[in-house]
């Protein structure tokens, strides 16, 4: 299910077994990421409904309705003037398609009557969208007549994973009885054991066509957006050996890829790749060794031959604690009895509390799996 707000950084699930597979049954986040990262995180397409409906009520619960700080955690750029209402706007298209017409209302009335500039672009949109939306069924119809500004394709692919697969023959109808302006359409052979659609998709309020692809995983129908067309036809497909190749609006080719877990399709760029010859930095030889202990000590090697072995890399001058080291030196510790030895690398690794990453704009901070696991271990000294 990964990361929520980070999709938000952390969260607490309950699971129940089907006879298949496990399902969850309620989600909590219990450390919220900044306000647009999980605007952006309730822009996948792929959130069940249980992550839609917590990430909403932990931003709710976080943020409130109160406007953003100046700058994007995700672009790194200032924010527009009437941000507040784009992420109120944002936030109503989400409740709705939950079906919760008393969230939409309240979000897009806030935008009506308490607009957060004079000139606010939302207005119009925020007014239209109460005038069509009733029901979750009228969610697509309402973000078209709002114009623009919603992402009406979004929503599309959002109602679409909520349908099964078995339903893929009828997809045309469906989507048409929810305003979907088909205007062109016809089925694709990707020489995979999976059934394809193209769709050419003309929205009301703009002269361009755009092209999405249909297909299935053994859940749920995917749509996934291949750009805009200036011809109703089926898509351009280059073969490269066994892999069907589509041109996007970029230009570049791009290739229909699955994940591993519930082959849920997604689009790939296609890369060319030419011969040629370069150095790899070589690995320090302790980093080497210390992947190797680790692999071993799971494997079952003696653990205080462990423990010892993992201080001796420290002697190294170049040395430099991979991540993991000390959690794994305590944990060896801790299995050949050393509890001294094991509390002092437990709170070593308990230090190092934090991964930092910039993902092309200001840094973000999140915890380190291995230092939560270390705390943890370790109990306060009064127990």
């Amino acid at each position: 299910m990964g990361d929520i707000c980070l999709r938000v950084q952390w969260y607490e699930a309950d699971f129940s077994w089907n006879g298949q597979e496990f399902q969850a049954e309620s989600i909590q986040l219990t450390e919220v990421g900044p306000a647009d990262i999980c605007l952006y995180a309730l822009q996948q397409t792929d959130l069940s409904q249980l992550e839609r409906e917590a990430i909403l009520q932990a931003y709710a619960d976080t943020y409130g309705d109160s406007k953003p700080v100046e700058r994007s955690w995700v672009t790194a750029e200032p924010f527009p003037p009437d941000v507040l209402d784009q992420f109120r706007f944002n936030l109503a298209l989400n409740h709705a398609l939950l079906g919760q017409q008393a969230e939409v209302q309240d979000y897009l009335g806030r935008i009506l009557a308490t607009p957060s500039i004079s000139a606010s672009r939302w207005v119009t949109p925020a007014q239209t969208f109460l005038e069509n939306y009733q029901t979750a069924d009228d969610t697509y119809r309402a973000c078209t007549a709002a114009g623009e500004l919603c992402d009406h394709a979004f929503v599309a692919q959002v109602m679409a994973q909520q349908w099964p697969a078995a339903e893929f023959p009828q997809l045309s109808q469906t989507l048409r009885a929810l305003g979907v302006p088909i205007v062109g359409e016809g089925s694709l052979d990707l020489g995979d054991e999976w059934p394809y659609r193209w769709l050419a998709i003309r929205p009301t309020y703009t002269f361009t066509t755009e092209m999405w692809l249909a297909t299935t995983n053994a859940h749920s129908i995917h749509l996934l957006p291949l750009g805009t067309t200036t011809q109703i036809a089926p898509p351009t497909i280059t073969m490269s050996g066994t892999v069907a190749l589509f041109p996007l609006a970029d230009g570049e080719l791009y290739r229909v890829a699955r994940n591993t877990a519930a082959n849920s399709p997604y689009l790939s760029q296609y890369y060319y790749y030419a011969t040629s010859s370069w150095e790899q930095p070589p690995i320090p030889p302790f980093v080497v060794q210390y992947q190797q202990l680790v692999e071993a000590f799971w494997a079952g090697a003696d653990a205080a031959e462990t423990a010892a072995a993992l201080s001796q890399l420290a002697a190294d001058p170049a040395f430099v604690s991979p991540r993991g080291y000390h959690y794994y030196l305590g944990l060896a510790h801790e299995l050949a009895g050393d509890e001294p030895a094991a509390v002092a690398a437990y709170l070593q690794a308990w230090q190092n509390c934090c991964d930092v990453y910039t993902f092309g704009g200001p840094e973000f901070t999140m915890p380190n799996p291995f230092a939560i696991m270390a705390q943890a271990k370790l109990k306060p000294s009064n127990e």
